[in-house]
């Protein structure tokens, strides 16, 4: 068997380096006008990630826009054409409204102090 795929291999690394086509064109196992060709399968990637949902509670200020969590200084909201899709940092980061992405607390001035959730669920905006 490894005599079989040593051929093989002698042909691949000759189409890959010019410098060796002279020592492989003289090995008597391989014909010198062999050709090596690659095939690349194209196919569409799966997303690892679910889709966004869009928030039922929060309502955009503006159609587009980056805005804080007022609940979660580890979320934000990012606003596409007035709809409203929840994001969140990374563990250990919260949102910065001055940079706009996600930074250290000890970045974000003043502190993020997150308000407290509302005892009854807050109510689905209507559209």
């Amino acid at each position: 068997m490894l005599l079989l795929s040593l051929p093989l291999l002698c042909v691949a690394l000759a189409a890959a380096s010019p410098n060796i086509e002279a020592s492989v064109s003289r090995h008597p196992a391989v014909p010198p006008a062999v050709r090596v060709r690659s095939f690349v399968e194209r196919r569409q990637l799966e997303p690892t990630w679910p889709a966004p949902t869009p928030s039922p509670w929060f309502k955009c200020p503006t159609q587009f826009g980056l805005y804080p969590d007022p609940y979660d200084c580890s979320s934000y909201f990012q606003c596409s054409y007035g709809t409203p899709f929840e994001e969140h940092c990374q563990p250990g980061l919260q949102y910065n409204p001055m940079a706009m992405a996600c930074d250290f607390p000890g970045n974000i001035s003043p502190p993020c102090v997150p308000k407290p959730y509302p005892t009854d669920p807050p109510a689905a905006v209507d559209e």
